[in-house]
This record gives structure tokens, sequence and C-alpha cells, in this order.
């Protein structure tokens, strides 16, 4: 554990940041506080830095092997932060998530095929299936919320919605957030047990988005969606 200063400002104008010097290509105004990419304002702790450092002191920047311990490295963190066993042969490098399921998508879908997704969710689950040509299915996530103020507390999937949608439209691919982006939701044992039950007695294929698994807060457990079951 490191003493981080979450008090420092760090200057991001002029720095080609796109949350800040992307806000007038953007908004059309620069002068607008930048909320709207998920992208960090504290500095990175000293170790990062350091870690960085040491590559930039090699002088030379060509191509890279990946080390032999880094997927059995990855597979332990997930076992050990998330109790889930993954095999090494199931693990693959992407170069980013959205890009993952652009390549699942292409793999296991043609064109006119559909895709369901649960919005209110991260755009380019939307972006991604429709600028491929994929057939937009939305089955919109259940508010709840406060019987007192009215406002949204949280979101449930509707699964009698999910059912009919697939028994109707026969998609091929379901993108699942998890945990849930911009509901801030740790899916349930029982959500996502349920959700995979449906997906596999429709022949539907489940691609979960799980890239704020290690972020977790006020107690909350984030399950691995190939975790849940068998299904």
């Amino acid at each position: 554990h490191m003493n981080m200063d979450f008090d420092k400002i760090v200057e991001r104008k002029g720095t080609f940041s796109e949350k800040v010097d992307g806000l007038g290509k953007h908004y059309g105004k620069d002068d607008l506080i930048p909320l709207w990419v998920a992208d960090m304002d504290f500095e990175s702790p000293q170790c990062v830095k350091e870690a960085l450092q040491e590559v930039v002191n090699t002088s030379v920047y060509g191509y890279n092997t990946i080390p032999d311990e880094y997927f059995p490295t990855i597979a332990a963190w997930l076992e050990q932060e998330h109790g889930w066993k993954a095999e090494l042969p199931w693990l693959s490098f992407i170069p980013g998530v959205v890009k993952g399921i652009g390549y699942v998508i292409n793999f296991f879908t043609k064109p006119g095929d559909g895709i369901v997704v649960m919005p209110p969710v991260y755009p380019p689950f939307i972006n991604v299936p429709s600028k491929n040509g994929r057939k937009l299915l939305y089955s919109p996530l259940k508010e709840r919320r406060c019987a007192e103020c009215g406002k949204v507390l949280s979101y449930d999937m509707d699964f009698d919605g999910l059912d009919r949608l697939l028994e109707s439209e026969k998609p091929k691919l379901l993108i699942l957030s998890n945990p849930h982006n911009p509901g801030g939701i740790a899916w349930s044992m029982e959500t996502l047990a349920r959700l995979a039950e449906i997906c596999h007695n429709r022949g539907v294929i489940v691609i979960s988005d799980e890239i704020h698994a290690d972020m977790p807060l006020f107690g909350a457990k984030h399950l691995p969606f190939a975790s849940v079951s068998d299904k």
C-alpha cells in the first residue's frame, strides 16, 4: 500500500487527452466539465511509473513476445480474486475489450443476425453490432426506484421479456455488462445463473464484458459469468 495524494490536480489540457482536449471536437465547446470518458484524473502510482520507466530505459521499442508467466499470472489472479479457475488454453490476448467483442461478433455471427443488448448500457455494445451489419435487439433493464423520491436506485434484468425476445427473434448473441456499466451493479449469482439458463435453453452465446471486475465497492463481489453454472 502506497501513500497516494488524491488532492493533487494534474493538468490534462494540451496532453492529447480525449477526455479534455477532445471536448471541442465532440461537443463544440471546450469549457465543459469532462465527465464523459472513464478516464482517471489521479496520478498513476509510483510502482506503475517505475515499471514504465524500465521499459523506456531499454531505449529500443521493437516488437515484444509475451512472457511465459503472462497467462499463468492472469489465471492465478482470477482464481485468487474471483474464485474462478480458468484453464490456460482458454486465455487469449486482445488489444482491448471492444475489439474482443468485435472479434466474437464476426466469428460467431453473420450480417443480419440478431444481437441482444440490455440498455442503458455502454455505447460500444450498440455501435459495434450495428456498424457490423447485425440486427440490434433491445431487452431493457427494469428500473428499481425509490418509493419516496422516485430516483432510480438500481436495475434488474427483465427475464420474462428477454425470454420472449429470444423465442421470437432467435438471436445468436447477447452482450452482458458484468459488473454493469453504467448501472454500477455487481450482478448476483442468482441473476447470472438465470441468464445462463435462459440463454442456454435458447442457444444464445453470451459475451460477458468484465472490465470492471477488479473494482467492486461497498462489499459488492464480482462473479465471473463463466463461473456461475455449467450452462
